[in-house]
């Protein structure tokens, strides 16, 4: 299943540990996303909200005076306990992100490569 997944995205995936806050219907959420690209990121957490569920998301840039906020929608949700292989948690497809956000996503993803010296994963 994992393999499906992979081949489903647009783009390579890179690795970043970043709290994000998170909102769905009235519900507030704190996490880490532990990936992130042009099409989405991947949650953390032992509590993944429903496939389908609409979220708004903000996380923190160091190179912008307010939060990167953006908004989503859940795709793929791994329970705890369901693949050892994998963190519980859920992959958010970003609805479609102007082009400055999809400038900033870049300026992340170079810094995370710069940090940890290796390019992104399939």
């Amino acid at each position: 299943m994992v393999d499906a997944e992979q081949n489903r995205r647009k783009s390579a995936r890179r690795p970043i540990s970043m709290q994000v806050r998170y909102r769905s219907l009235d519900s507030f959420f704190f996490d880490y996303a532990l990936n992130i690209n042009h099409g989405g990121l991947f949650i953390k957490t032992r509590r993944p909200l429903p496939r389908g569920s609409e979220v708004e998301i903000e996380f923190e840039l160091p190179e912008l005076p307010r939060p990167f906020r953006t908004s989503g929608r859940v795709v793929r949700v791994i329970f705890p306990g369901e693949d050892e292989d994998e963190p519980a948690g859920m992959g958010i497809e970003f609805n479609l992100l102007p082009e400055e956000d999809r400038n900033l996503i870049d300026l992340l993803w170079q810094e995370s490569a710069a940090r940890r010296g290796g390019g992104p994963t399939a």
